[in-house]
Parts: C-alpha cells; structure tokens; sequence
C-alpha cells in the first residue's frame, strides 16, 4: 500500500524562518558600507535665545497715563476721541448682573456698545428698543421706543448712542435721530433723515454732535434742539467695510473714517474739509 505523504505544519514555519534569516544576511553582506564625511559637525539652526527685559526700560514702563476710576461711559470709547485713557480694572473680571436688551435679530448684527451716565447703563435694540438700567443691579428704570423698524432692518448696522449736555442723543441704525431725557426716556426732539444713520453720534463739545450715513455724508446737528448745522457729503460705495466707526471729536477737529476706506480730517466748527487719504 502506498503511503501518503504529508507536511509537518511546525517543520515548514521553520524552515521559512531560516530562509529569511540566510536573506538578510546575504543583503547585508552585499551592502556598501555608511559614509561618513570628516570634519566638526556645525548646527543649521541657531542655537535658542531666551529673551530677558532690559532692567532700564522695565524701570521705565509702558508709559501708560496714571491709572484713574471711570465712574461714567458717555460715548463709546470714553471720549468724544474714542481714547479712554488708562482705567482702573480689578482682575479676575466677575459678572454681577445681566439683562435682556429686546429685539434679538436673526441676522447679523453689530449691536451698539452701551453708554454709562448718572448711574444708569443705557441700550439700544436694532428694532428701536431704547433701555435704561441701574448699574449695581440691572433694574429696568425706563424703556422707550424711539421708531418702529423691523428687527434688523440692515443687518450689520446696529445704532449708536452717546451722553451728551442736553440728554441721550440714539438711533437705531434707521432713518430717526432723536434726543430722550435720561431720567424718564421721554423724547426731548427727534427728526427723521433721508437715509439710515450708520456711525455716531458723536459729541462735538457741549452744543453739537455728529453722525453718519449709509452713503457715507457726515451730518451735524445741535444738541438743544437736532438744527442742522452743516454736512459734508460722502462718496457712495457698492461694497462697504463692515461696521460704523463713529467720527472721533478733539481739539475741534473731526477724524472720519469713511465706509470706502476713506480717511478724512475736518475742521469741527465749519465742516471744511483739511485733508483726505485712502486706506483701502
């Protein structure tokens, strides 16, 4: 009877094991040996340098103003300058109260900072909510509606306001420009414009202050009672930065920068126009 044969599984794994090892012996045999060039081995990269303060201009400081309580906000920024200065600030920053200001949109906003004056956080909605709250707890002290607009009316334009010498100059980033009494909210004067109001108001002193349009025209209104005082048109553009910057105010003299990418410098009493530049 014929036997039959068969593989050892075990004989097999080892017989593949010494084949593999004779392999790698006989490449290794058959390899140029490394070459390795002489001389110093000198660093690509520069070795790290640790930085350390130079002890005269540590002693010197930032030169940052003295620091100083700011108890009232009237204008974004502070000032009329848009340079707050340098205010004290305790750290860690901690919330002590939040309210609702209406009129949440569903489209893009850029809401308008609040101002602060006599003790009183003032807010405006991009629907023409005006709200006064108590600063140390966030009461609602009054509530006003300066113009019946739909809620983002135009999106990215969001309103301004500012504390001014005869009340609470507001609009909504709508066509009404009014003045309410901070007290009550009640409406001192209100006027309503051709084109929607983007950037201001702005205080120019005691007695005026200053806004801008969506075409970019600054206007200028007394703060007693909204009479025009002069305006420097603008130059209309298809495609505008976003956001207002507000007209800064010092020294009567006003720096705008335009929604072109304009930058123009006027004398605050007449209007006239000293010098423009582009930025963009």
């Amino acid at each position: 009877m014929q036997k039959l044969i068969t593989s050892n599984p075990a004989r097999q794994s080892g017989r593949h094991a010494l084949l593999a090892v004779l392999s790698l012996v006989m490449l290794a045999a058959c390899s140029e040996p490394e070459f390795v060039l002489e001389g110093d081995r000198i660093d690509v990269l520069p070795a790290q340098v640790i930085e350390t303060a130079d002890a005269a201009a540590l002693a010197e400081g930032a030169g940052l103003a003295v620091e100083v309580n700011i108890a009232n906000a009237p204008v974004v920024g502070l000032t009329a300058g848009h340079a707050g200065g340098n205010p004290r600030l305790a750290a860690p920053l901690t919330q002590i109260w939040s309210a609702s200001i209406g009129g949440a949109g569903s489209r893009l906003t850029d809401l308008a900072m609040p101002v602060v004056g006599d003790g009183r956080v003032f807010t405006v909605a991009p629907n023409g909510m005006v709200k006064a709250f108590a600063i140390d707890n966030g009461a609602v002290i009054w509530t006003s509606n300066i113009e019946q607009i739909a809620d983002d009316a135009l999106p990215g334009i969001g309103g301004g306001m500012a504390v001014t010498a005869d009340g609470l100059a507001v609009h909504a980033g709508g066509r009404r420009l009014a003045m309410l009494n901070p007290a009550d909210g009640t409406t001192l004067w209100s006027l309503d414009l051709d084109i929607p109001l983007r950037g201001g108001p702005t205080p120019l002193g005691d007695d005026r202050l200053a806004v801008t349009d969506l075409d970019g025209n600054m206007i200028v209104f007394t703060t007693a009672g909204g009479e025009q005082l002069w305006e420097h048109y603008g130059i209309a553009a298809d495609t505008v930065l976003f956001g207002a910057p507000s007209p800064a105010h010092a020294n009567d003299e006003i720096v705008l920068a335009g929604s072109g990418g304009e930058v123009s410098y006027f004398d605050a009493l007449e209007g006239e126009l000293l010098w423009t530049d582009s930025g963009a």
